[in-house]
């Protein structure tokens, strides 16, 4: 992974809007969830595939370091060439 586009995502619940909105006030003080490079962004549209094998959990709202709240919009998902892990490649709309 470039660690240049290396971001820092946080999953949020996406029925707590209030605890999302506070992550993002105090700049996610926890370790992030999991990390994901950006490989695409269109105005408020971010296309992300995330590495080091973690699987994020479908449907939250997600805090994207230096960024935002996002919301998901679609996931593709696939399995590494040796079949060992699973990759995702995750559009998100900021919210």
């Amino acid at each position: 992974m470039d660690l240049k586009l290396a971001v820092g995502i946080w999953e949020c619940d996406p029925d707590d809007r209030p605890g999302a909105d506070a992550a993002l006030a105090r700049g996610a003080a926890a370790p992030p969830d999991f990390q994901a490079a950006i490989v695409a962004e269109q105005g408020d549209v971010l296309a992300l595939r995330v590495e080091d094998g973690a699987v994020p959990s479908a449907g939250p709202v997600y805090l994207v370091e230096g960024r935002g709240l996002y919301q998901e919009s679609k996931r593709v998902e696939w399995l590494s060439i040796s079949g060992a892990r699973r990759r995702f490649l995750l559009t998100l709309k900021a919210i």
